[in-house]
């Protein structure tokens, strides 16, 4: 799993990462929505992508309302 941040604040960003106890890697560039990560990966706030071993998008949750379908898909990938 590997998260996409769009945001300009670098330390307010590690900041959240803390508190929410987010374990894995984040990538920001601290351009903000002018990035162009937003243009590489099609991405919102908050976009989830999940990727099976062939590295190809097993699941993608645009908002925050049901990331339920992003459980699943990785503990569907999980059990294979």
């Amino acid at each position: 799993m590997v998260s996409v941040s769009i945001d300009e604040d670098l330390e307010a960003l590690r900041g959240m990462v803390a508190r929410q106890g987010l374990n894995w890697p984040q990538v920001c560039d601290g351009k903000g929505a002018k990035t162009e990560l937003v243009r590489l990966f099609n991405a919102g706030t908050p976009t989830y992508y999940v990727l099976d071993r062939e590295g190809r998008i097993a699941a993608k949750q645009k908002g925050s309302k049901g990331v339920e379908r992003i459980d699943r898909a990785v503990a569907e990938l999980l059990a294979k």
